[in-house]
């Protein structure tokens, strides 16, 4: 497999030491014209083919797609004119995206990375994505991974479907998963005012302390100034902590509630931690207004 950095590295080589330039930093605006250049020069690494046009004479959608498997799967950067020749036969590899992704099992880890460049290939082709099986895996999965996070969003952005919706609520009640049940609760709560969703997210915000930054979150987003009463009531509790008592008082603040509450956190890591930030950051703009 070429490996297209690698081999424009070598270009780049040979041309800044003919040219007698020492540094690459030298040459940073000329780089993506010999990008360009090297594209379409034709190459004996690339049996004499400009590394444009090599993946060109494969036609076969099948073809193509097991060659991008083994891009992503050799940790070596896909190549744009793979990518190129993808889009230009869109039409007959969109269904074998689909089907990549219908396979998929939420623990099947090692598959994470293809599963994710096939989501981000339909973005891109600007093709209907399979939410049905994203919906699958989401309600399947113990732990934030990217491959979740980029479903997520994908459904984020189409929450408005009201059919979406539905499923969403069917799959939430049925998932076992504590992480994939915050996560559809998440997206529902995107929703217009749903009496149903509000009740869950402040029932969840009630009885699971330890996530109140989580669900103070989504009480926000749902924009109900009703429950400001218990954001208050936790701002007062003694064992929260500074993160969660943080991410509460801006919940409030959202939803136009008012924080009288003066805590102190001087034991807490967090507190430490972002003090320290905090320091450092006034130290710098104060270092930045001595040399104005």
């Amino acid at each position: 497999m070429l490996d297209y950095e690698k081999e424009f590295q070598v270009f780049l080589n040979d041309w800044m030491k003919k040219s007698g330039v020492v540094d690459v930093s030298e040459i940073d605006d000329k780089v993506p014209d010999l990008y360009e250049e090297w594209l379409n020069t034709p190459s004996e690494a690339f049996l004499s083919i400009r590394p444009i046009d090599f993946f060109k004479p494969i036609t076969d959608p099948i073809k193509l797609i097991d060659v991008l498997g083994k891009y992503i799967f050799s940790d070596i950067q896909v190549p744009g004119p793979l990518l190129n020749e993808i889009a230009n036969h869109s039409d007959e590899i969109y269904p074998l995206l689909v089907v990549s992704i219908k396979n998929h099992k939420t623990n099947d880890i090692d598959m994470d990375d293809y599963i994710s460049y096939c989501v981000e290939l339909i973005s891109e082709m600007d093709k209907a994505h399979p939410t049905d099986d994203y919906l699958r895996i989401i309600a399947q999965a113990q732990k934030s991974t990217d491959l979740i996070e980029s479903m997520v969003e994908i459904l984020r952005a189409e929450i408005a479907n009201e059919d979406l919706n539905a499923k969403i609520k069917r799959v939430y009640d049925v998932t076992s998963h504590e992480f994939a049940k915050d996560c559809l609760l998440d997206l529902l709560s995107e929703l217009v005012f749903d009496r149903e969703v509000y009740d869950i997210v402040l029932d969840c915000f009630l009885v699971e302390p330890t996530k109140s930054w989580l669900y103070a979150h989504m009480l926000a987003k749902i924009g109900i100034g009703e429950c400001t009463e218990y954001l208050i009531e936790r701002l007062k509790e003694p064992y929260i902590d500074y993160f969660n008592y943080t991410q509460v008082k801006e919940a409030l603040e959202e939803l136009g509630g008012v924080c009288e509450i003066d805590r102190r956190f001087d034991d807490d890591t967090d507190f430490d931690r972002m003090s320290t930030i905090e320091q450092e950051d006034i130290q710098d703009t104060d270092d930045e207004e001595y040399d104005e």
